[in-house]
């Protein structure tokens, strides 16, 4: 997790997945509250991203959620990576513009501590987590997505965040 203690940001531009093209220091991050998980949430639909917000604020894990962007395509879920350095990123895979499975690689590598759910009506499990997924979870299976984000934010494992990628019924 990202040290409390303000931070430079990077403005990066990526040219394939995870290799860095250019990279210049732009301000200082926003400083993170005491327990706070930072969120980014790309899918392309808006009630989908209101309802997640919805349910990280009243989730009764006793971890704070820190919605730090909304993106309704992968090209801004990679832009906001970037910027805001979330600790979990909640990615649809089907999505216009650039899709979920396409924008991972490059979320990755904008933003390599963040720890990322692919959340998706889509059959796509497999190709996500080779794609560096942490775990894959089938929409309209909302305990699942609990319990993936509940396993992301245990402190108690070894890299603070981890889950199993074998998350909900398929």
């Amino acid at each position: 997790m990202p040290s409390l203690t303000a931070l430079p940001t990077a403005a990066v531009r990526f040219d394939a997945p995870g290799k860095q093209l250019s990279s210049s220091i732009s301000g200082q991050a926003p400083v993170k509250a005491v327990g706070a998980v930072r969120v980014l949430l790309v899918d392309d639909s808006s009630a989908v991203r209101s309802a997640l917000t919805d349910m990280l604020t009243s989730m009764a894990s006793g971890t704070h959620f820190e919605v730090v962007g909304e993106a309704g395509t992968g090209e801004m879920g990679i832009r906001l990576a970037a910027e805001e350095r979330p600790d979990l990123v909640i990615l649809d895979v089907e999505m216009p513009v650039m899709g979920g499975l396409v924008a991972l690689p490059y979320i990755r590598g904008a933003a390599p501590a963040a720890q990322v759910i692919v959340f998706s009506g889509s059959e796509s499990r497999e190709e996500a987590i080779q794609l560096g997924a942490l775990a894959f979870v089938p929409k309209g299976d909302a305990a699942a997505l609990i319990a993936a984000i509940d396993g992301c934010c245990r402190a108690d494992s070894p890299a603070g965040m981890a889950v199993p990628a074998e998350v909900g019924s398929r």
